[in-house]
């Protein structure tokens, strides 16, 4: 098992590359097709978008919701450290990093009813 599991990882981390030959006239070498595994541009400026505008959301929370979410993403601490930082108990961080979420899904995607999993 250990040994398949190994071959998987080694076919991961050295992608396949696709030899085919063209059946055009005067195509004397074969051509060569390699996929590119990372975001194109125009990905690159959706993500970029979608993140300017979850920080301007962030942004208008107010503030006892604002500093949970924004010690999560700058410094991505553990539940008890967000609340230790802002002198209130476990429970009331969890509490106000899901009313956060809740209402950043709101602004973001202009719905009455959302429901908010625990990932951004």
């Amino acid at each position: 098992m250990n040994s398949a599991l190994m071959i998987l990882r080694r076919r991961r981390t050295h992608p396949e590359i696709v030899v085919t030959s063209s059946s055009e006239e005067g195509a004397d070498q074969p051509s060569l097709e390699v996929r590119d595994p990372g975001i194109n541009p125009e990905q690159m400026c959706d993500i970029r978008q979608r993140w300017n505008h979850l920080l301007h959301a962030i942004g208008k929370l107010e503030p006892r919701l604002r500093a949970p979410v924004e010690i999560q993403l700058a410094e991505d601490l553990p539940l008890k450290d967000i609340a230790g930082a802002l002198n209130i108990s476990v429970a009331a961080a969890k509490s106000r990093l899901y009313r956060a979420r809740t209402h950043l899904a709101k602004r973001i995607h202009g719905q009455k009813r959302v429901t908010v999993g625990s990932d951004w």
